[in-house]
């Protein structure tokens, strides 16, 4: 089992979910994210008109608000429990962590060695991500950091192209450029190291 700890964030739709699968395909890290996992919790499901945990994910995108402020409430006594239930003693990485009480609060508790932060020009922001790359900087700079961090730009889409090709042709030419940019600029290397930061564009 590998023994690195990632977390894959940025906002909503800008490619966290695509950059997660190639991770694991090319270096074998395995993901989880926040919804995936919460989804199927009674406590969370109970809040809405869904029968199961699958039918609520699949809905999740129309309910991302309600979800964050219960993702909130369920890590109200420790703000690093829900990335322990995703992570399951490091068993799998974490994409798509969205409150900056929580991100802090596992930095502290020293439960990630790698974050990347993922970023699409020209894509929406995401009014439920309240932590910024520049938040996570902040912190990496300190003395006492114990984790690597990477930026990635992702490739733009455009609008266009969106509305003429298949989602899974579209989501397949985005992996596939992602594939060729991580060899190139040794995402392997980085996810080797400690302390360090990296770009990736």
């Amino acid at each position: 089992m590998k023994e690195n700890r990632i977390l894959v964030c940025g906002h909503g739709m800008h490619g966290k979910d695509i950059t997660s699968s190639v991770i694991d395909e090319l270096y074998g890290y395995k993901f989880r994210g926040s919804s995936e996992v919460m989804c199927s919790e009674p406590e969370i499901l109970s809040q809405f008109k869904y029968e199961t945990g699958d039918e609520l994910f699949e809905n999740r995108r129309k309910h991302r608000k309600k979800l964050y402020n219960a993702i909130c409430k369920y890590n109200e006594e420790d703000k690093a429990r829900l990335a322990k239930k995703v992570m399951q003693d490091g068993q799998y990485g974490y994409t798509g962590m969205r409150d900056f009480d929580e991100v802090m609060e596992c930095i502290k508790q020293g439960l990630f060695t790698h974050i990347i932060w993922v970023e699409r020009k020209g894509a929406p922001l995401d009014p439920t991500q309240t932590f910024t790359f520049e938040d996570l900087h902040e912190e990496f700079q300190r003395e006492e950091n114990t984790f690597s961090l990477a930026k990635v730009i992702n490739y733009p889409v455009d609008s266009l192209l969106v509305e003429q090709m298949p989602k899974d042709k579209l989501d397949k030419l985005i992996a596939d450029k992602l594939k060729v940019m991580f060899v190139k600029r040794n995402m392997n290397r980085f996810l080797e190291m400690s302390n360090t930061f990296t770009m990736f564009a």
